[in-house]
């Protein structure tokens, strides 16, 4: 998966934090595994992810059991369907056991990036630090909720007129225009269905060498500016989206 060691403590961790749901409250997605792992990379100690682990816990419910994948049925037949959520667990794991990590990856993330906007992102920033943490079930339960939150707010085809941008996201300032709910994602669904976005994406030329690191900078100046949680979706996005392109066409 990655040549990052495991630490035992993490493993240890990583393992206990499967019994959790992938969600909580109304919807908020789960950070335990991504926490977890970046605590461990930061130097923490074996008693600190311990206690964060309980501190997190309590807000979490159990993880529901395990459903078979429907015989026959192609991997994408139930994306963005919440209720697949126990099935893709099982078809992630199983699938990564038999041909290994890399072999998925390579084979799945391009139809899953159309979706990249799966919980606020949420999808591929945990499958991101999963791979960080090199964890093979951790990766699955990643995958699985990254499909079962699939979500297409649009896509830029790489030849618009625009290059710039800056320039193409002014033109999305919605903010003043959207219901404010709290969950960042259901805004993001809001923004997307409304009348401006889709032309204002159509004019977006992305490029593969220049946009990401656009977008990462842009983020990174408006989070150290404003502290914002919703920018800082935007960050660690950003970084995912880094980590993961060698298992998509450079093309």
């Amino acid at each position: 998966m990655t040549s990052t060691p495991l630490s035992p403590a993490l493993r240890t961790q990583l393992v206990a934090a499967a019994r959790w749901d992938a969600e909580y409250g109304a919807g908020l997605s789960n950070h335990l595994p991504m926490a977890l792992t970046a605590l461990a990379r930061l130097g923490a100690s074996d008693e600190r992810l311990t206690a964060f682990a309980q501190h997190y816990t309590e807000r979490l419910p159990p993880m529901p059991p395990l459903e078979a994948w429907p015989a026959g049925d192609a991997w994408r037949a139930r994306l963005g369907q919440p209720r697949a959520w126990p099935a893709y667990r099982r078809l992630w794991r199983e699938w990564i056991d038999a041909e290994g990590a890399a072999d998925v990856l390579a084979q799945a993330l391009p139809g899953l990036m159309p979706g990249v906007a799966a919980a606020a992102f949420h999808g591929p920033i945990r499958v991101a630090y999963a791979l960080a943490a090199n964890h093979a079930d951790e990766l699955a339960d990643a995958l699985a909720y990254w499909s079962c939150r699939w979500f297409e707010c649009g896509a830029a085809d790489g030849a618009g007129s625009n290059a710039d941008t800056q320039a193409v996201l002014a033109t999305l300032d919605l903010n003043a225009e959207l219901t404010h709910d709290g969950l960042i994602a259901r805004q993001m669904a809001q923004a997307a269905a409304h009348p401006r976005f889709a032309p204002a994406i159509a004019r977006w030329r992305v490029d593969a060498h220049i946009t990401l690191p656009r977008l990462a900078m842009l983020a990174a100046e408006r989070y150290a500016a404003r502290a914002e949680f919703t920018v800082l979706h935007l960050v660690t996005s950003a970084h995912a989206l880094r980590v993961l392109l060698p298992w998509l066409d450079a093309d």
